[in-house]
């Protein structure tokens, strides 16, 4: 039994790989690296309500606001054990029911990281990885961070396990970073976790169940704030290699942030 259970720890994280990816923050395969020559891609769209928002100064306002996201992330493997990402995203807003801050639709950002894979033994896997972004302005999201071309370094820890149980096999991760920002923003640490789990007699079918942290900390003269969210979605790999999913975000808890709900489509090939 143990024989065949270590047998099954790399085909749980070759399901890892071809399917993990944050329903919400951007898309990556976690931990897990690919394998040489290999490729990922994550289109991404995102629909968002806010119900309560800042104005351009970052104070509150009345209101609500409707905006849009798309984003594509490719991933290479250049070694089984490093895989360097490339992140593009644009957003918009779709409407304004008071009509303030309409100069800051049509933002874009962009990222770029490496992932290194430090530890690989039975179901866990261990790695490093170290990115830098260049963002736009977002206020949508939080008002208090109005910068727009502030340069970013992340420097991120992400711990991976693969499970089997009863009629089902799946994997979870764990993740810190600390995302070091220019300009007079406030430095973040940002903790994620993900669960995700496929069906044995249906191995095709996805769930996903996950949760973003984000905290204020360090210089900057911009002010504390932190969010959480929680994201959920399904997923159905249409043919190999090629999976469409579907969930939702919610911003459980906040701090001089505004808080919101979405809905995110998204397509994941792995070639």
């Amino acid at each position: 039994m143990r024989t065949a259970q270590a047998a099954l720890w790399p085909l749980i994280g070759l399901v890892a790989v071809a399917a993990i990816g944050f329903v919400g923050d951007g898309a990556r395969a976690g931990p897990w690296t690919l394998g040489a020559g290999e490729t990922a891609s994550y289109l991404s769209l995102e629909a968002r309500r806010a119900p309560a928002r800042f104005d351009a100064a970052g104070q509150p306002a009345s209101g609500e606001r409707y905006s849009g996201a798309a984003s594509l992330t490719l991933e290479r493997g250049l070694l089984d054990w490093a895989t360097i990402g490339l992140k593009s995203e644009s957003r918009a807003v779709l409407l304004d029911t008071d009509g303030a801050n309409a100069r800051n639709a049509g933002e874009a950002s962009r990222e770029l990281w490496l992932r290194t894979r430090l530890w690989d033994e039975g179901p866990y896997v261990g790695s490093v990885q170290i990115g830098y972004a260049m963002p736009g302005a977002a206020p949508e999201i939080d008002g208090l961070e109005l910068e727009d071309g502030a340069h970013e370094v992340e420097t991120r820890a992400l711990l991976g396990r693969g499970w089997a149980y009863g009629q089902a096999i799946g994997w979870m991760s764990a993740e810190g970073a600390l995302r070091v920002r220019n300009h007079d923003a406030r430095d973040q640490i940002r903790l994620d976790a993900t669960i995700g789990a496929r069906p044995r007699a249906a191995p095709r079918l996805l769930a996903l169940g996950q949760l973003f942290s984000t905290t204020a900390v360090g210089g900057g003269d911009r002010g504390d704030y932190d969010l959480v969210k929680l994201g959920a979605g399904v997923g159905y790999e249409v043919f190999d290699g090629f999976t469409v999913v579907a969930g939702g975000i919610t911003e459980v808890s906040s701090r001089n942030v505004t808080r919101g709900n979405s809905a995110t489509l998204s397509l994941w090939v792995r070639y």
